[in-house]
C-alpha cells in the first residue's frame, strides 16, 4: 500500500476513532492524545522508516541515519513485525510525550499499517 494510503487509513481510523471515544464519554483530552498519537505522531514513526525512499524516512532530513540499520534489514522486516514494530516505533514517542494514550494511538497506528500490508 502506498503511504499517502497508510496515512488516510490512520486519519479515518482516527475520526472514527474519536466519534466512538466521545460517544462513549471519555474525555475530550484524552481523545485528542489518542488522535495525535494515531495521525500525527505516527507520521514521523511510522514502519515504513524501514525503505530509504518513503515519505517517513524522508520527513528525517539528516538524521534519517537513525533508520538505516532498519532499511538495510530490508523492508517489511523488522518494522513490520506484528511486536517488535510496535516496541522500537514506540520508544522515543514514549520518552517525548510520557503519555500512554498517545503512545496507544501511535501503537494502533503501527498495527493498522501492518495489516493493511499484509492485505
Amino acid at each position: 500500500m502506498l503511504g499517502t494510503k497508510h496515512e488516510f487509513t490512520a486519519l479515518i481510523t482516527g475520526v472514527l476513532a474519536i466519534l466512538y471515544m466521545m460517544f462513549h464519554s471519555y474525555p475530550f483530552e484524552t481523545c485528542g492524545k489518542y488522535f495525535v498519537g494515531l495521525v500525527i505522531v505516527s507520521l514521523m514513526f511510522s514502519c515504513d522508516l524501514d525503505k530509504e525512499n518513503s515519505r517517513p524516512f524522508k520527513r528525517w532530513w539528516i538524521f534519517g541515519f537513525i533508520w538505516k540499520p532498519f532499511a538495510k534489514a530490508g523492508h517489511r522486516e523488522i518494522l513490520h513485525h506484528f511486536v517488535w514494530g510496535p516496541v522500537i516505533l514506540s520508544l522515543i514517542p514514549y520518552i517525548v510525550f510520557r503519555d500512554l494514550w498517545v503512545i496507544y494511538g501511535l501503537v494502533t497506528s503501527i498495527e493498522l499499517h501492518i495489516i493493511t500490508d499484509k492485505l
